[in-house]
């Protein structure tokens, strides 16, 4: 019986744990109704949580190809993100304008768990 009662005392513990860094990441299913008693929306920010892949120079596509899907002509670089928004999370491209805010992304994620906010 007082395995029993350690094992649950741990597994209370990691399942609290679990459910604070699943707070911090985004939604979670507990199984209880989450409805939130105040009902004026949170803005949730925008969320980029890694570099998956990049930088690339906007040289190595058509431009009549990004101007079709409305890069602008000061976007240099882009770089292939995990990006969360509005509790989704996926992969995106993320345009900068110069190669140094793409190198300094890649560099902040080498030494970060953070994700970097959008603004």
């Amino acid at each position: 019986m007082k395995i029993a009662s350690v094992f649950g005392l741990l597994l209370l513990s990691v399942s609290e744990k679990l459910r604070r860094l699943a707070s911090r990441l985004g939604e979670m299913d507990t199984g209880k109704d989450s409805t939130p008693t105040d009902t004026t929306k949170v803005d949730n920010p925008v969320l980029i949580w890694d570099v998956v892949d990049g930088p690339y120079h906007r040289d190595e596509f058509d431009e009549d190809e990004l101007l079709s899907v409305g890069v602008d002509d000061n976007l240099e670089y882009f770089l292939v993100v995990k990006l969360q928004e509005d509790g989704a999370v996926g992969i995106v491209n993320f345009w900068v304008e110069t190669a140094d805010e793409a190198y300094d992304m890649i560099e902040y994620f080498k030494t970060n768990i953070e994700p970097l906010e959008i603004t």
